[in-house]
């Protein structure tokens, strides 16, 4: 985070049941525990403290560090996750921070340890949809709640961007109030950046008879669970562009979306854009070289997302009679289904480099599909060196 960058506090003190901002109270920001400068400063009559990053000669040695630490000088003050209202007493003192007032380059509360915040600004893409069996103008409430530790915190003043589910196209720019309420209608989607590793709960106020239906995250998994108002979720953090390797398919993956366990020695094998090994979600983009070579795979479904088979991938699978191949497939390497049993391929319009003999001596293949113009497909004049009676059909 850059220099200087604004971190914003709110100071409060429990008076007549009820947490309100402490004024006049005496701080000064800190390094290294050690004041930063001489001066004292007195919160106002909103209780705010706004506290500078200090400048560091190496960056690096700021990670994980407290960037802009505080000292209170007038009662002991406690933060606001370990300050349930049941354990106030009259006059006590508690902080929070304000995300809405603070650098974004902060990030996102995600866990307090002792007096000490810890953000995290690796975001992740949030999507809810409403979703309604009738075209309907009707309005949403939604609530979006934070849990942290043994609190439940409202999603204050939270930025979101509203676009439609089916055109894809952006509405408007939006923000929560401050007990972390929003609204969308039926076919819109809110779409929210979440810290990783931070818990949510998204509650539906009632609306008649349609209950939120969809609550899904764009590039990382949340597995969400339905509750009586709504869904519970964390947001986990995700490895990107991750290939899928023979001992890999020893480790014991579960699909990260159902939880279902992923049995590669089955002879029908599915393989999603996403898995789980261990606690860590993987994003699957590409097929190592010679991962199922000379398997007894029958068949095999490839989820859109993958990007790349490796050469051999399929060698000499004799079994393998049906291969769903990925819309987002753009590279195909060498041999990739040579001496296989497919009787039949389809290509989306994403391919862009095709390997030699990807499918020699399949002589059971018959028919090819392929959603590009034949002049400018890679595709072109192609030596399939297959069943002599094969068919090729481009559709652009």
């Amino acid at each position: 985070m850059p220099d200087g960058a604004v971190l914003a506090f709110c100071l409060e003190r429990w008076e007549n049941g009820a947490w309100i901002p402490a004024e006049n109270v005496r701080w000064i920001q800190c390094l290294d525990q050690a004041p930063l400068g001489e001066k004292i400063s007195r919160t106002g009559a909103d209780g705010i403290i706004r506290v500078r990053k200090a400048a560091a000669s190496d960056a690096s040695s700021m990670a994980g560090q407290p960037v802009a630490p505080i000292a209170v000088a007038d009662g002991n003050v406690r933060t606001q996750l370990y300050y349930l209202e049941h354990e106030a007493q009259p006059g006590d003192l508690r902080i929070r921070e304000v995300p809405d007032l603070s650098d974004p380059s902060f990030g996102m509360l995600f866990d307090c340890e002792g007096n000490v915040f810890i953000n995290e600004n690796d975001l992740q893409t949030l999507v809810v949809e409403k979703q309604t069996d009738i075209e309907t103008s009707q309005m949403f409430s939604m609530k979006i709640l934070q849990r942290i530790g043994r609190q439940t915190l409202p999603g204050s003043y939270l930025p979101y961007r509203i676009r439609d589910a089916k055109t894809q196209e952006w509405i408007q720019n939006a923000k929560t109030d401050a007990e972390g309420n929003f609204t969308i209608k039926g076919g819109w989607q809110a779409v929210f950046s979440l810290g990783t590793g931070t818990k949510w709960e998204i509650l539906e106020k009632s609306s008649g008879n349609w209950n939120l239906a969809s609550c899904t995250m764009d590039s990382v998994l949340s597995n969400p669970e339905h509750t009586s108002c709504g869904m519970q979720f964390e947001v986990n953090a995700i490895r990107t562009g991750v290939t899928l390797t023979r001992a890999m398919l020893e480790e014991g993956l579960t699909d990260a979306v159902t939880g279902q366990t992923l049995d590669f020695s089955l002879p029908d094998v599915r393989i999603p854009h996403y898995v789980r090994q261990g606690e860590e979600v993987l994003e699957i983009t590409n097929l190592d070289a010679e991962l199922f070579s000379r398997s007894s795979l029958q068949s095999v479904f490839l989820a859109d997302g993958i990007r790349s088979i490796g050469a051999k991938a399929f060698y000499y699978c004799s079994q393998l009679k049906t291969v769903r191949l990925p819309e987002t497939l753009e590279t195909i390497g060498d041999n990739c289904f040579s001496f296989s049993a497919v009787s039949s391929l389809e290509f989306s319009s994403a391919v862009k480099r095709v390997g030699n003999g990807i499918t020699m001596a399949c002589y059971s293949l018959l028919h090819v599909i392929i959603h590009q113009n034949e002049e400018e497909s890679p595709f072109s004049g192609y030596r399939w060196y297959a069943n002599p009676n094969i068919t090729v059909e481009f559709t652009g």
